[in-house]
């Protein structure tokens, strides 16, 4: 005899939050591949439903479980970024670039399952899907930005990566996911971001800066 559905999506979201804490507990001793391999297997299977309808080409109304799902995600993404020493300690730069795709895909599951939930709420669900890609889309940009232009010379790969990771995202899904005026802005504000970035680079001051640092 089989849980019952409540019971079973209850504890699935249980497991979730403990996924969630574990990673944000004992991310700072992880020293393997195979531990990061593992972990980044396990974030993508407990996310998988999620990515279901946040990687859809038009919007889906997503349930609750979904939208705690999203919130827990990115209160770890925030955690793990903001407090000191909480990223794995590893130095091949092939499992940084997987570990970097890997934070920016679930960064996009937890905005735009967010998204979807306020879409529930307001009665806009289209809306609010096409505003969580598009917000994702320049956050990324805008973040690009400031590693970029940062004086810290380690954060230069890091900056560009997320650049490239934004134009790819515009390009290939946002083109096809989201039209009329709400694309027309991502395209024009990532643009701006795109030629902020090579104006204060190609500036004598700020290229001393930063290769001076």
């Amino acid at each position: 005899m089989g849980l019952a559905p409540s019971v079973s999506r209850s504890l699935g979201l249980v497991g979730f939050a403990a996924f969630c804490l574990a990673a944000v507990l004992v991310v700072n001793y992880i020293r393997d591949n195979l531990t990061i391999a593992i972990w980044a297997f396990c974030a993508l299977w407990l996310t998988w439903e999620l990515a279901e309808r946040v990687l859809g080409f038009w919007s889906r109304p997503i349930s609750t479980e979904l939208f705690i799902q999203a919130a827990l995600l990115a209160v770890t993404l925030v955690v793990l970024t903001v407090l000191p020493q909480r990223l794995p300690r590893v130095e091949d730069g092939g499992v940084k670039v997987v570990a970097l795709l890997l934070a920016l895909y679930l960064s996009m599951l937890a905005v735009v399952g967010i998204a979807l939930q306020l879409g529930v709420v307001t009665g806009g669900t289209e809306v609010a899907f096409r505003l969580g890609h598009a917000v994702v889309s320049i956050g990324w940009m805008v973040l690009a930005a400031w590693f970029l232009l940062s004086k810290h010379l380690g954060l230069t790969g890091l900056g560009a990566a997320l650049a490239i990771g934004s134009v790819v995202k515009l390009v290939f899904y946002d083109m096809a996911a989201i039209n009329g005026l709400i694309r027309a802005l991502a395209f024009l504000l990532c643009g701006i971001v795109l030629l902020t970035i090579a104006v204060k680079r190609s500036s004598p001051e700020e290229a001393s800066a930063i290769s001076g640092d």
